[in-house]
């Protein structure tokens, strides 16, 4: 069924999307066009123990998706641009500027949702800041954006029991590989 949606988001934000679409089973073929949406709004919704704060920047989209309903959720592919513009974060413990820029642009971006594939074509950033601490311990601050243990809910995860030794002639277990990402940037 064919549909056209358009609406304000915020002070100066905009969503739009076209095409076609199907509820059940799911279906979606369009355009979906983001303007000024601020990232504030998507603070919210960050892992815990991420030690940014956003401070300012919008994102700007022009995608087209091709989206369907499959046995193990949602699948399909997408193509498009987007950029962020005003970006501006401070680290969380110190307060302090982190990073900020007037324009990232991403063009021609591609991919595929199962499995996860990324292409970009092109990648452009103007006016950009950031600031780079080497501590005394010789931790840079950027390795420190991200502390998983760090969250709120870290505290209430019960310590793990301490594991029984294992034999000498025993085989250390293979460690899990992290899930497959095909990620391209060409240039």
């Amino acid at each position: 069924m064919p549909f056209r949606f358009s609406t304000g988001y915020g002070r100066s934000g905009s969503l739009r999307a076209d095409g076609r679409i199907c509820p059940t089973p799911f279906l979606f073929r369009g355009n979906v066009a983001l303007a000024r949406i601020p990232l504030l709004d998507a603070e919210p919704y960050l892992p815990d123990g991420v030690n940014v704060v956003l401070a300012d920047g919008s994102l700007d989209a022009k995608l087209y998706l091709d989206l369907a309903a499959r046995a193990a959720g949602i699948g399909g592919s997408f193509k498009g641009s987007m950029g962020v513009r005003n970006f501006y974060s401070l680290d969380a413990e110190e307060n302090e500027d982190l990073l900020k820029w007037e324009s990232l642009q991403l063009d021609g971006v591609s991919g595929t949702l199962a499995p996860f594939t990324l292409q970009l074509a092109g990648v452009s950033l103007n006016n950009y800041y950031a600031r780079v601490i080497i501590n005394r311990q010789g931790v840079v601050n950027l390795q420190e954006l991200y502390r998983p243990d760090q969250g709120p809910t870290a505290a209430a995860k019960p310590a793990p029991a301490p594991a029984a030794a294992a034999p000498a002639t025993a085989a250390a277990p293979a460690a899990a590989s992290p899930p497959d990402r095909n990620i391209r940037i060409d240039t």
